[in-house]
Order: structure tokens, then C-alpha cells, then sequence
């Protein structure tokens, strides 16, 4: 009995990878440009701090957080019809528990969605290292004093970044059907959960909020502070994930149903007095 369970769930997932090799090649493609981009993002920081440019103040800052919002834009358009656009672990983990799109995303290729997502985060530090070279070390760590807070924050980002996606997956929860306008959405939240996650960060004043993208930074990049670190920013995001679809199922989806029961039960009274 064992082995025949064994081998279906084998041929599950050899059905599954063949017939989402495509969106499986998109999320690693997109993943890894996400990657790249964060990668120069922070690259651009360092160099800033290490320079003293610094100085240059807050049109600086606002400017390298412009160019990072419309690139994960570009990147996020780029297979939004195909995949999604997870490229985030986070992400996908609240679909796969969730199983937002009822039926439509199961766990095995929430798994391969996965394992498409590390490979392209690893592609990404390739690429990110071919272009700045070995310059520049990226150093995603945190001080031993910082650890408690840097724990809440990213959590709280995780947290703001799956819930913006899960309400963008059903019609009802929804802020706009304009495909552009969701993406611009999608985009600012995830720059806004990277700053809320990373403000303890020196240097760098953002976190990946992505397991993935965490992990691939620490293994091309690798300090003791970083690999000290590694605990917290390759998992606590999953837990702020997890707390976002228990929100988004059980408060924030029942407060738009009661709602829109109660605007029912008033259009069908002023109908009735209407009548009268």
C-alpha cells in the first residue's frame, strides 16, 4: 500500500512538472531578475555608505527606491498572466496552505514554484556577481541588539506583502480588475514590506522579506554576522506569511461577506419601504 502511494505521488509530480514547465521557467526567469535587482539595490547602498555619499540626503534615498519600484514593476508584469509572479517563497507557502484559488494551485506545484524560486534567487546572485564583481560584499546582518526587533519587523513585512497578494487573487477582494494599476500595487507593497522589514539593517535599510533571495545573499556573501542572521531572515518571514492567511481568511474576507450582507439586508429594506 505504502509503495503504490510512493508512486503515485511520484507520478503526481512528474505530471505536474511537465505540464507547468513553462510557468516553472517563468518564476525562476522572474525570480531571478528580482534577485538582481535587490542585488544592485543594495550594492548601490553599500557603495553609498561606504563612500560617505550618504550626505546627499533623503532625493537620494527616494531615487534609489523609485528605480527599485519600477523595476520589480517591469519584473512582476513580466509573468503576472503566466505564473503570478510569486518569485517569493513567502508568497507561494500562502497559496499552497490557503489554496487561494480553489483547487487551481495545489501543493506539489506549490513546492515546484518553490524550488524555482531558490534556483532563480541563486541565478540572480550569478548574474548580480557578474556585473559588480567581487567589489562589493553584501553583508545582510544585523547587531546582536537588534534582534528581537529585526524578528517583529519581518514578520510585519511578510505579513503586509502575502496580504496584499492574497487579496489581489479573488474578484471580491480585489482594489482594481486593471491589470497595470494591481501590478503598481503589487509592487509598491513589496518595497514598502522590504522597508518595514529592514530598518534595523546597516547599510542596506531594506530586507529581501524572501526566503530565498535571504539564503542565495548569504551563500555568495558569506560573514559570520550574515550566517548569524540567516535564522531569522530565511524563516520568519514564513511565519508572517502563515499570520496573513489566517487574517486574510478569517477576519478580513469575513468582515467584506458581513458587510456586504448588511448593505444586502439595507437595499432590501428600502425596497420594502419603497413599496409601501
Amino acid at each position: 500500500m505504502s509503495n503504490l502511494l510512493k508512486q503515485e505521488t511520484k507520478d503526481n509530480i512528474k505530471n505536474t512538472f511537465r505540464e507547468s514547465s513553462l510557468i516553472l521557467v517563468y518564476e525562476c526567469i522572474g525570480t531571478a531578475m528580482l534577485t538582481t535587482l535587490i542585488a544592485n539595490y543594495y550594492a548601490i547602498k553599500t557603495l553609498r555608505h561606504e563612500a560617505g555619499w550618504w550626505s546627499l540626503g533623503y532625493q537620494t534615498i527616494n531615487n534609489d527606491n523609485a528605480g527599485l519600484l519600477l523595476g520589480m514593476f517591469v519584473t512582476i508584469m513580466f509573468s503576472a498572466r503566466i505564473s503570478g509572479s510569486h518569485f517569493n517563497p513567502c508568497i507561494t507557502l500562502g497559496y499552497m496552505i490557503g489554496n487561494v484559488k480553489l483547487g487551481k494551485f495545489d501543493r506539489v506545484l506549490g513546492f515546484l514554484y518553490i524550488l524555482a524560486q531558490f534556483a532563480g534567487a541563486f541565478l540572480g546572485c550569478i548574474f548580480a556577481k557578474i556585473f559588480s564583481g567581487d567589489l562589493i560584499t553584501i553583508e545582510l546582518a544585523i547587531g546582536t541588539n537588534d534582534i528581537m526587533q529585526t524578528i517583529i519587523l519581518e514578520i510585519l513585512g511578510s505579513f503586509f506583502l502575502v496580504f496584499m497578494y492574497l487579496t489581489s487573487t479573488e474578484e471580491k477582494t480585489k482594489f482594481t480588475k486593471d491589470a497595470a494599476v494591481q501590478t503598481i500595487i503589487l509592487a509598491g507593497s513589496y518595497l514598502g514590506a522590504m522597508l518595514i522589514a529592514g530598518v534595523k539593517l546597516d547599510k542596506l535599510d531594506a530586507s529581501p522579506v524572501n526566503p530565498a533571495i535571504a539564503i542565495a545573499f548569504v551563500f555568495f556573501n558569506p560573514t559570520a554576522a550574515a550566517f548569524g542572521s540567516l535564522l531569522i531572515f530565511g524563516t520568519m518571514s514564513l511565519v508572517g506569511s502563515v499570520l496573513a492567511l489566517i487574517f486574510f481568511r478569517y477576519v478580513y474576507q469575513k468582515t467584506q461577506e458581513t458587510m456586504e450582507d448588511m448593505e444586502e439586508e439595507e437595499s432590501h429594506n428600502q425596497d420594502a419601504l419603497l413599496e409601501d
